[in-house]
């Protein structure tokens, strides 16, 4: 699909996915993985999205649908494109389910199922596919996201997924506190990822998608506690965003929100921020010891003296 950039998230996306499920459902990702793999064969688990998007929220297609979606664009004759689930008889859709889910017994979410190696090797590049067939199961553990992806704009591209592997050591996944450690780890450089793609459109000027960016950062984020550094430094970048935007109230609530927590969010850069918004909202007087604080730290800081002066000219 044109503009779509989400390819090399799909791994990522989907390990976060079959790690978080088994984080809360107390499954064991090695031996399930192990067990597969004896029973079945090399291969990952598979975790399908409708469209790009659903990427990006880290929303998964429960398989059924994933299933009927390759049925209706293999056999329309056989399954309307306009068909929904439901309205299919149990025989039907029992065909459907089997001609994707190849590994019944491991398939162990509505979300998630384990995939043949051999099959879907078809589906990913030549040095994803020699990974994903030659692997050690005792040192790693492959996690696959397809995503359809086509243009609404253009039915005839409907038909072409996209299909991305994450290849990882197996070693976190025997004990649940290095699996959580894993998955924050995974969430900060996802997020990282965003922050570095919405700084690189800040320096063109491109406001509203480096905005995107940093939210779908802080999304990814959500799950991670604190203390998370890069949370705060996406609630920063964000500020600048709203100052650009003159969003002046919301700039304002979300650099008091940094300034308050004190520590590192407590800056100059954030003083000069919130007080350049509360000014350009009219509220001189609450503006002003913000701005001498920055002026405090940041003494010769040239925008920093000029808004001083220009709010106390105010009060």
């Amino acid at each position: 699909m044109d503009g779509y950039d989400s390819v090399d998230d799909l791994g990522a996306a989907a390990t976060l996915h079959v790690c978080s499920v088994a984080s809360k459902g107390g499954l064991n990702l090695a031996e399930l993985s192990s067990v597969a793999y004896h029973t079945y064969g090399p291969g990952a688990f598979f975790v399908a999205f409708e469209n790009e998007e659903a990427v990006h929220r880290r929303d998964p297609w429960p398989l059924h649908l994933f299933a009927l979606h390759l049925a209706q664009a293999a056999s329309p004759d056989v399954v309307a494109p306009e068909a929904t689930w439901d309205e299919l008889d149990a025989a039907l859709q029992n065909r459907i389910l089997l001609s994707l889910v190849d590994t019944p017994e491991v398939f162990f979410a509505p979300t998630i199922m384990y995939r043949r190696a051999e099959p879907l090797s078809m589906e990913l590049d030549d040095k994803a596919a020699k990974i994903l067939l030659e692997y050690n199961p005792a040192e790693t553990i492959n996690f696959v996201g397809q995503a359809v992806a086509y243009d609404p704009a253009k039915p005839e591209t409907r038909r072409d997924v996209l299909t991305n592997l994450n290849s990882t050591d197996v070693a976190p996944f025997h004990d649940p506190r290095e699996l959580d450690a894993c998955l924050r780890n995974m969430a900060e450089q996802g997020a990282h990822s965003q922050k570095v793609a919405g700084n690189a459109l800040m320096k063109k000027q491109q406001t509203a998608e480096a905005r995107k960016h940093y939210e779908e950062g802080l999304r990814q984020l959500a799950q991670v506690f604190e203390p998370c550094t890069l949370r705060w430094q996406l609630h920063q970048n964000l500020s600048l965003c709203d100052l650009r935007d003159e969003a002046w109230e919301q700039c304002a609530k979300r650099c008091r929100q940094l300034v308050d927590r004190g520590g590192d969010t407590d800056t100059a850069k954030l003083r000069y921020r919130l007080a350049l918004a509360l000014s350009k909202s009219g509220k001189h007087a609450e503006a002003q010891p913000h701005i001498e604080k920055a002026a405090e730290m940041e003494p010769d800081d040239s925008s920093v003296k000029d808004l001083l002066q220009h709010v106390r000219s105010f009060c």
